[in-house]
């Protein structure tokens, strides 16, 4: 898998014609020792303006509740990441509508679907990894129909590696 800064992942990335492109946050991968709050990722995809992206997940319990609180479909102005390690990460500011609620989310904790400009973000209130189509599929997201999807974790689960079409490692 070719390895790069999240910027040059993401370059590649938009570079590519195809879809269902996957780069992995191996610095902040929840399955091996990474917190899971750190919104690097979200930050550059933001800031570069990418279309059809998604980020699976951050784990951040006050924006997960935010939108929660504000309901499907509303508007909000959230901090998003470094909740749990604030001294460690820069959080970032957007603007962003709740898109999905999971309603159903025992054991995983409550996850929250959320649009800003065309990134979509996954807000988790625990920690947890996206390794499995099923993971997205819950929400609602069409990993096929995402031109990026950006994952915190090493290298790609089987499940995952069978649709992406390219795979990028973030170092």
């Amino acid at each position: 898998m070719p390895t790069g800064t999240i910027g040059q992942c993401i370059r590649w990335a938009r570079e590519t014609d195809e879809s269902c492109i996957f780069i992995t946050d191996s610095g902040d991968n929840p399955t091996g020792g990474g917190v899971g709050d750190l919104p690097v990722c979200l930050d550059h995809l933001v800031v570069a303006d990418v279309p059809d992206v998604v980020i699976a997940g951050i784990a951040d319990a006050p924006a997960t509740q935010a939108a929660y609180a504000a309901g499907e479909g509303a508007n909000l102005e959230l901090v998003i990441g470094g909740t749990l390690t604030p001294s460690a990460s820069q959080a970032v500011r957007l603007h962003a509508r709740v898109r999905y609620l999971d309603h159903n989310s025992f054991p995983r904790g409550r996850q929250a679907v959320l649009q800003s400009g065309g990134v979509t973000i996954i807000v988790t209130e625990k920690r947890r990894p996206f390794h499995y189509l099923a993971d997205f599929e819950h929400l609602g997201i069409e990993l096929q129909r995402q031109k990026i999807i950006v994952v915190k974790m090493g290298y790609l689960v089987p499940d995952l590696k069978q649709v992406a079409s390219h795979t990028f490692m973030a170092l």
